[in-house]
């Protein structure tokens, strides 16, 4: 995840059928734990900090 000021920029994939998945979202933690709740389980998300 990539969490600049405005907005987050989001991927994921499914290691078992390889689908992707994408997300921007404002930068509230209401929807973007919303939008990790969709992902199909177990899911672990990481935080990029700079290049």
């Amino acid at each position: 995840m990539d969490l600049p000021a405005r907005s987050v920029v989001a991927h994921a994939m499914d290691v078992q059928t390889g689908e992707i998945f994408r997300a921007r979202r404002c930068p509230d933690l209401t929807e973007v734990t919303a939008w990790i709740t969709t992902l199909p389980g177990p899911a672990a998300v990481i935080y990029s900090d700079g290049p």
